[in-house]
């Protein structure tokens, strides 16, 4: 069964991201756990459980997310794989992109989320081939519309 700990602070987020995923995931109310910040994300959290992390930046504190990251690199990065981090914010910047990928993300996505569509087929790309060539695409044209 596929795992996912979502890590946001925003309640409508958390309802649209169910929503989106909803529509490929049968039983999501088992798949997706849901959680306001990295303190409670950290808790919860269990190497080899997940199969994705979707995690904000800001939550409420600038840069948690990033810190999260960070945290589960520090704790379970040595003896356990991680899953695919794909960070969502609304703050995304090339500088931003090449911390978290330095820590193990595998991407940013920028709020909001728009394209419903897309940001599915790059949750389940991630969940089930842990390779992303939407997600690749997409932050190709992101970084061409926005830090160049």
């Amino acid at each position: 069964m596929v795992k996912i700990l979502l890590v946001e602070d925003d309640i409508s987020l958390h309802r649209i991201i169910e929503r989106i995923l909803k529509k490929s995931i049968d039983n999501l109310e088992n798949v997706l756990d849901k959680t306001f910040n990295s303190t409670e994300a950290l808790q919860i959290y269990q190497p080899n459980k997940y199969d994705l992390i979707i995690t904000d930046k800001d939550m409420p504190r600038i840069d948690e997310g990033i810190e999260f990251i960070r945290k589960l690199k520090e704790n379970y990065n040595h003896t356990f794989l991680l899953p695919p981090i794909l960070m969502v914010t609304g703050s995304a910047n090339q500088d931003v992109y090449d911390t978290i990928t330095n820590l193990g993300a595998v991407g940013l996505y920028t709020k909001p989320i728009r394209d419903s569509k897309q940001f599915r087929e790059i949750c389940l790309e991630l969940i089930y081939q842990k390779k992303s060539p939407t997600l690749d695409t997409y932050l190709t044209e992101q970084i061409k519309q926005r830090w160049q």
